[in-house]
């Protein structure tokens, strides 16, 4: 019995031809009505405007090839000044611009202001969900900056408001810990423990939480109990002062001792020092008596 005959339905191809100048524009849904794919020559876009910018690096790896390979899928945001100036899609034009393109797709946004701007720049940023800790507060930070409110920031990003706060935090702290932070090697709430601490060697307890798999509670333990000052036994004598007499003891202090410790240590040594230099003084005051008599006689 012959097979029934079935219908041929062509398959939808997908756009991969680099684009061209005169490319016609063709309508892109989003809901809005300035919405039209354009095909901007990019030498009209000022690459280095970054009024807009909240992403931390332009960096292109992982996108050139994708775009090479399969043309631009996805439209940039321009202004429709001249030159224009992006609103999103740095990385874009970036890798377009290394592969030599003439144009880009974009949307020209006609008659947004600078406000509308920034507010469709940081959305558009932030449900994007690739971003490293040290873009997101870099993004906090532009957006606090330029006037958004940390509840607006806090609803975009889908944080709480001490959240933001605790990325805005991020950027004070040590560049060794931000990148630990930014590498996955430490969390964030394993980072911000450290963060406190500024007077230890960050590199060594990175390795003690790899080493011991500790969560963040578990650092802040250790931490505690690495850096409590000694009780109990005999007094640590850094230098002693008796009268006119001053004497010294072996000790030491480095950057993981209690700060009041070393306060101590150093009104001690104060202490002594106003000594010496008194010493001194009669020495050399009494020298020169000496030597005043020798002459007279």
């Amino acid at each position: 019995m012959p097979r029934k005959a079935q219908a041929v339905v062509p398959a939808k191809s997908k756009e991969k031809s680099k684009p061209t100048a005169n490319q016609s524009p063709s309508t892109f849904i989003d809901g809005l009505r300035d919405a039209v794919i354009e095909s901007v020559p990019i030498d009209q876009i000022d690459a280095g405007d970054v009024t807009f910018q909240y992403r931390f690096t332009t960096d292109t790896n992982g996108l050139r090839d994708p775009i090479a390979r399969e043309g631009q899928l996805e439209p940039i945001d321009l202004t429709d000044s001249k030159p224009h100036r992006i609103i999103d899609g740095f990385r874009r034009v970036s890798a377009i611009r290394e592969l030599g393109w003439p144009t880009v797709r974009a949307i020209v946004r006609r008659g947004v202001s600078d406000e509308s701007a920034h507010q469709m720049a940081f959305a558009k940023n932030v449900v994007r969900k690739n971003l490293s800790p040290l873009e997101k507060a870099t993004a906090i930070r532009l957006a606090k900056q330029r006037g958004v409110r940390p509840a607006s920031i806090a609803d975009k990003f889908g944080l709480s408001e001490k959240q933001v706060a605790r990325y805005d935090a991020l950027l004070e702290f040590p560049k060794s810990l931000q990148q630990a932070l930014d590498n996955g090697r430490l969390s964030m709430a394993q980072a911000n423990v450290l963060s406190r601490h500024p007077d230890i060697d960050i590199a060594d307890w990175e390795k003690q939480v790899q080493a011991g798999n500790w969560s963040a509670a578990e650092l802040s333990r250790a931490l505690r109990k690495s850096l409590k000052p000694r009780r109990g036994g005999r007094h640590r004598e850094y230098i002693s002062v008796q009268g006119n007499e001053v004497r010294g003891y072996s000790w030491r202090l480095d950057g993981r001792s209690d700060p009041a410790e070393i306060e101590t240590a150093i009104a001690a040594h104060k202490r002594a020092l106003e000594v010496l230099l008194k010493l001194r003084d009669a020495s050399s005051s009494e020298t020169d008596s000496r030597l005043t008599k020798r002459a007279a006689r």
